[in-house]
């Protein structure tokens, strides 16, 4: 049985912009390393801002450039691993005032993964940090932004 993890994808093999979509990866997946890729679809003639990319080749997707750190990834293989309970959850906020913590009891005992602001990757630990059930921002959310949170209870 394969063990499948969701994760936020920002290309597919084909090129296309999934935007942070979550696809259910083979666990068994071959890493293939860290490449730079565009933050967003940009028109021909732009200079695109860049950021890194876990890059995998799925069994079922093929090539698939990941919002998460190669971290991120073993840690999720790793708790699924541990036990069939376990298995990654994923909670998205969209805020509407300005604001620079979530309080989520969902969060409690939580390990984060992966966490993401308008679809790129932000460093846990250096810009936000999760203490109880509260996750801490180093800078303020504002009301368009739209926070996910890839996470592990235990």
């Amino acid at each position: 049985m394969a063990i499948k993890i969701p994760a936020p994808v920002l290309w597919d093999k084909e090129l296309n912009f999934l935007n942070n979509a979550l696809v259910s990866c083979d666990g068994l997946s071959n890493v293939v390393g860290t490449v730079l890729k565009p933050t967003r679809v940009f028109p021909p003639a732009a200079t695109p801002t860049l950021q890194s990319c876990l890059q995998i080749t799925d069994p079922t997707f093929g090539t698939l450039y990941l919002n998460m750190t190669l971290d991120a990834w073993q840690a999720a293989i790793r708790a699924i691993g541990i036990s069939p309970g376990v298995a990654p959850n994923t909670l998205l906020y969209s805020i509407t005032t300005t604001q620079s913590t979530i309080t989520d009891p969902l969060l409690d005992g939580a390990t984060i993964l992966a966490i993401w602001k308008n679809g790129i990757m932000i460093k846990y630990g250096t810009d936000v940090t999760l203490a109880g059930d509260t996750l801490t921002f180093t800078s303020d959310l504002q009301n368009t932004d739209t926070v996910g949170v890839l996470y592990i209870i235990g």
